[in-house]
């Protein structure tokens, strides 16, 4: 049972007495006797109900509770509301007195050149609610009750009217950008003429376009609206854009009938809430609550017109509307306060029943509609729970479980697919209306299938049953639940939960389960179609996860296209061209429509509760995927009728038709000239002619893409300050751009500047953290500064990103090193050994040759490795330390040795590690290594006679190697051994004999070597003697 508040809000919201239920009052059956019949029809009208049931439920009504004394509602009434239901909007505004008198009036208010749009609406809507003119047809008679009193018992239903003509007006602007089908040209004149009086010479509207363009940015796409010859109500459009301008946002520019909106929302504005200022006034605060509300109506009309059931509703969507109009996503806190006021304070959750379940659609609807505000306005939780109240309010309980199935045609074994099962408080068939279709219309969107290449199954194809099958509970329905026909409403409600459910998986992180998750929401509704815009947005929902899949974006593409092709139905089957002749286009705003195409009231009863695009953001996005796949020239096309110079530039430049693009932005310069085509030709002509730099004196220095584009040709060239200072120029202007920060971080670098390169390197990873190439001249920077502390979690970031790139891992090696952390040296070195070993394995060098191990690295953690080993009194997690840092660098000497053989440093290194860190001492293999490393040495050519690098003979390095080797032998002599050194001692003295007697040498060089001689002589002196020693104890 509702609560006292909700019916207080129901009471203040849509004029309903305490205690009544709106969902009640569009019942089929019978209106509800307690409520005046113009309330029932009201609300008949914005449930989009047919005309039948409207004269139905006239019928059906006793005359004596009908709202009016002795008779039934005036034929004007029956006759507005008949033409909205039946979708002819213009006659609405042509063939209704309330309507004919309105715009009338607006005539006679264009004649004061210095009153404004608003007031012109004020002015109409006053005339229209005060006229003298009977509503039944007849004139007032002089003899008969004055106009007051006339218009003082007729208000409520000229305000009736007043609403229709709002309606009228909205839903001519949603068809011709929403739903379609397109009005033809003429319906477009009729009503731009009959607008016209609100906008032409109109000093307000010149000075809110004056003060809205200047509020606007400065890179508004309202210079790129094509100039359209012959079109005299061009200036009309000019001055709605500007007026539809809110929040600092500019409206986009390419909508059809902007008239139709901006008169809709000062009309539905003035009938919701006519002692409020409209948005087009400034914000105040509350004088209570310090929030930022509307404020006073300072022109209000001599009396107030009585606030119908719907008028608070219908003045919400147009709201809405009017913020789906805006491009950008900045909050819209004007729009927003507007909307929040039309809805009232109800909190979500609120009036939600906690027992049975019970079908309310009127208030399923409002929830819907409040979610699907709060996510265009992205205010709040942007319509979660607000969607959750919908799901109860329509009596509807959702589980997803899973059941056998396949997928494609080649599939042989069925695998458990999610399938989402609906349970509904409605009866089989869920029609609207109790089973009588009011949501169906003639036919169904045209549903794109798979070619007859593809792989996939056009739906999944189930076998056997639900695993939950038969359980007791929520799973009582089985299979039925999930093919049981659902209602309209319902159907919505699955969108609108399939759109939170992938907004919260898109959350995550969990992109791949996002489609997994959502597919079953759209099959529920493709199940069964029960209203065209529905199942439209169906469709595109599924089209948007079919471009996941490699195998399904062929279907995608193509069902997007049909999508777009149904708002213009006319344009693409002769059939749909003949029935629109044979209609009359003044009867009909949609005439154009074909017999299988529904017509634009079906179309129009859901929009409010689905989230459809509008005709530019589909083909936009049309554009976009088709230039994704390749398919540049339709992308091209696509563009070009949304004057989207940018990407039509893009197009041609991908497709090679650079004269093509040239002649395109010549042709927009000599229209108006603005800073972002001038950035265009310069792009095309390889800024000949100083392009950017007209494009940066046009913006007055706040046209940051000419500056960017002077930066990159700068840094191409390698003008390192040109470069700097025409990029910090732009950074200032537009800081959002990492490129930009990472191309001057580069050019400070060129420079050493590495202070400034850090702070451009730093601004790089704050708005792009996955960029590895900036992570890791990050750390170069603070590596040159010294900050080896910092540099190590910038090179950690590095390669954890770039897990390939010598370069990031080497700077990790040396940050680690310096500030001593040995487990990320070694777990360091032994990355740089894979990649060493896949670059030799692929025969990729890199820069042309294989990375060699730092052996001042290697050596520092033999170094540390000693001093723990050798550590007096150790703790017992120093004692463990060491152990594990011994074996851990031994297997990395046993690697590195494994793999590069020839390098005796390395092999004198591996040895002294044996000698100084293994405990006990491994002499034998460090004896080995020594024979090794000398082995190593004496392999090169010409050491005899080779000086050093770094200084000295080559020989001297040798002699050093061969007493060391000498010397470890002498500590665990062998006669085996003593002989083989003996023997191996030879081969080097009999090289350093022939280099003393080569003549070529001079004197100083041949002393040198007589020295090295003498000391080979002296080593091998010792083995001798020592081997003697040795062969005596035997014999001993």
């Amino acid at each position: 049972m509702a609560s006292d508040d909700e019916d207080d809000m129901e009471e203040e919201l849509f004029g309903l007495p305490a205690g009544a239920s709106l969902g009640n009052a569009v019942a089929e059956e019978a209106p509800a006797p307690d409520l005046p019949l113009l309330t029932v029809v009201e609300r008949l009208v914005f449930a989009g109900a047919e005309s039948t049931e409207l004269l139905g439920c006239v019928d059906g009504v006793d005359t004596v509770k009908r709202g009016r004394e002795g008779g039934g509602l005036p034929p004007s009434i029956l006759q507005a509301a008949r033409f909205v239901l039946e979708g002819k909007y213009l006659c609405v505004l042509t063939e209704t007195p309330v309507g004919q008198t309105f715009f009338a009036a607006a005539a006679n208010a264009a004649a004061d050149p210095t009153s404004g749009t608003e007031e012109r609406v004020r002015q109409a809507l006053l005339a229209a609610l005060t006229s003298t003119t009977n509503l039944l047809g007849a004139t007032a008679d002089s003899s008969s009750n004055s106009s007051s009193s006339n218009s003082s018992s007729t208000t409520p239903e000229r305000a009736f009217e007043c609403l229709c003509v709002g309606i009228a007006l909205l839903n001519l602007y949603l068809q011709a950008n929403y739903t379609g089908p397109h009005p033809d040209l003429t319906v477009q004149q009729a009503v731009k003429s009959f607008l016209s009086p609100f906008l032409s010479n109109s000093s307000s509207s010149n000075s809110r376009s004056n003060s809205s363009s200047s509020s606007s940015s400065s890179d508004t796409k309202a210079d790129e609206l094509m100039a359209v010859k012959n079109n005299p109500f061009e200036a009309d459009e000019d001055i709605a854009l500007s007026l539809l301008s809110a929040d600092g946002e500019s409206p986009y520019l390419q909508c059809v009938l902007p008239q139709a909106l901006l008169l809709a929302r000062l009309l539905l504005h003035s009938l919701a809430l006519p002692s409020l200022a409209s948005y087009l006034t400034p914000l105040v605060l509350h004088d209570t609550t310090g929030k930022p509300t509307l404020p006073c109506n300072p022109s209000l009309p001599p009396f107030l017109p009585p606030v119908l059931a719907t008028s608070k509703a219908w003045s919400a969507r147009a709201c809405v509307t009017h913020r789906r109009l805006l491009p950008g996503r900045r909050p819209t806190l004007g729009l927003w306060t507007e909307f929040s006021l039309l809805l009232g304070p109800q909190e979500l959750g609120e009036g939600v029943r906690e027992g049975g379940r019970v079908c309310d659609e009127w208030r399923t609807r409002e929830w819907l509609e409040r979610g699907l505000g709060e996510y265009h306005f992205r205010e709040g939780d942007e319509g979660r729970r607000a969607f959750e109240s919908a799901k109860k309010e329509a009596g509807m309980v959702c589980r997803m479980t899973a059941m056998l199935g396949k997928r494609t045609k080649f599939q042989e074994k069925a695998l458990p697919q999610m399938v989402l099962v609906v349970e509904s408080c409605r009866g089989e068939g869920g029609g609207e209306g109790g089973g009588k279709g009011r949501g169906e219309g003639p036919g169904k969107p045209l549903e794109v299938g798979h070619g007859q290449d593809s792989v996939l199954l056009e739906k999944t194809e189930f076998i056997g049953q639900l695993e939950d099958e038969g359980k007791e509970g929520e799973g009582g329905e089985g299979i039925e639940g999930a093919k049981k026909k659902l209602h309209p409403l319902e159907q919505a409600v699955l969108l609108a939960l399939c759109l939170e459910e992938g907004r919260g998986s898109a959350a995550s992180g969990d992109g791949g389960l996002t489609a997994e998750q959502m597919t079953p929401y759209v099959a529920r509704v493709l199940e069964h179609p029960a209203n065209w815009m529905v199942y439209s947005t169906a469709l595109l929902e599924r089209s948007w996860l079919d471009f996941g899949s490699s195998y399904g974006r062929e279907r995608a593409v193509m069902q997007l296209q049909a999508l777009v092709d149904q708002h213009h139905p006319s344009s693409s089957s002769p059939s749909s061209s003949s029935s629109s002749s044979s209609s009359s286009s003044s009867s009909s705003s949609s005439s154009s429509s074909s017999t299988d195409d529904a017509p634009v009231h079906v179309r129009l009863r859901y929009l409010h509760t689905i989230f459809y695009p509008a005709q530019w953001e589909l083909k936009r996005d049309l554009a976009e995927r088709y230039a994704s796949l390749g398919v540049v020239a339709s992308a091209a096309d696509l563009f070009l009728e949304l004057a989207m110079w940018d990407e039509v530039v893009d197009c041609y430049r991908a497709l090679g038709r650079l004269s093509r693009a040239e002649t395109l932005v010549r042709q927009r310069l000599a229209v108006k000239e603005t800073p972002n085509m001038w950035a265009a030709l310069g792009d095309l002509t390889n800024d000949e002619g100083g392009c950017y730099e007209k494009a940066w004196i046009l913006s007055n220095g706040r046209y940051a893409r000419a500056k960017r584009s002077l930066g990159r040709r700068a840094f191409r060239e390698g003008k390192w300050r040109e470069t700097c200072d025409h990029l910090q120029a732009a950074v200032k202007i537009s800081p959002l751009v990492p490129e930009v920060w990472f191309i001057l971080g580069m050019a400070y670098m060129a420079q050493e500047e590495w202070k400034e390169a850090l702070q451009a390197f730093t601004r790089v990873v704050q708005q792009e953290p996955d960029d590895g190439r900036a992570w890791g001249n990050l750390a170069a920077c603070q590596m040159k500064l010294n900050d080896y502390t910092h540099a190590l979690i910038a090179s950690k970031e590095a390669v954890r990103h770039m897990r390939d790139n010598v370069e990031m891992w080497e700077n990790y090696l040396t940050c680690a090193a310096r500030v001593g952390r040995s487990m990320d040296v070694l777990y360091a070195f032994h990355r740089l050994l894979d990649l060493r070993q896949v670059q030799s394995g692929s025969g990729k060098t890199g820069n042309g040759s294989l990375w060699t191990p730092d052996l001042s690295v290697l050596t520092l953690l033999v170094r540390q490795a000693a001093q723990l080993a050798h550590k007096i009194d150790k703790t017992d997690y120093e004692v463990t330390a060491s152990t594990a840092l011994s074996k851990q660098v031994g297997e990395l000497l046993g690697r590195v040795t494994s793999i590069i053989t020839t390098n005796p440093d390395l092999w004198l290194l591996y040895a002294r590690f044996n000698e100084e860190v293994s405990l006990p001492p491994a002499l034998a293999a460090a004896l080995d290594h020594k024979t090794r490393a000398c082995r190593a040495l004496l392999s090169k050519n010409g050491w005899e006679k080779r000086r050093r690098e770094e200084g000295g003979r080559e020989g001297g390095r040798v002699v050093e190697a061969l007493e060391s080797l000498v010397h470890s032998h002498l500590q665990q002599p062998s006669v085996a051994g003593l002989a083989q050194l003996e023997m191996f001692l030879k081969a080097p003295l009999r090289k350093l004999e022939g280099a003393e007697e080569d003549e070529a040498e001079g004197k100083e060089e041949r002393a040198m070597v007589g020295g090295e001689k003498k000391r080979i002589e002296e080593c091998l002196g010792q083995v001798r003697a020592k081997w003697e020693e040795l062969k005596g104890r035997r014999k001993d």
